[in-house]
């Protein structure tokens, strides 16, 4: 669920503060995904993009694009609650991410 307002945002972020592990190197790393959104400047519509590529040569395996509503406005330190929802509908397009 994602907050309706900077109130919600902040105490949805404050909440997960304390999960965050920040320790240890990563191992047995195959594949690793870039992704990125922009939008235009004058509407709410952002445009997303990832790729996947295979770890230890960077050959592209997948890449998929997404479209659709930035309905949170943007506010510094927040920008996982504009961009996370179109994130997350680009993510669920990939097919290598769950194969």
């Amino acid at each position: 669920m994602w907050p309706k307002n900077l109130e919600e945002a902040r105490s949805i972020q404050e909440a997960l503060r304390g999960s965050v592990v920040a320790q240890g190197e990563p191992t047995g790393v195959r594949l690793v995904c870039g992704v990125d959104i922009s939008h235009e400047r004058s509407s709410t519509r952002g445009f997303a993009a990832a790729v996947v590529l295979r770890a230890h040569n960077l050959e592209v395996m997948e890449t998929v694009f997404h479209e659709g509503e930035l309905w949170f406005p943007y506010i510094p330190g927040y920008l996982s609650f504009r961009e996370g929802p179109l994130l997350m509908e680009l993510l669920g397009k990939l097919k290598l991410a769950y194969s």
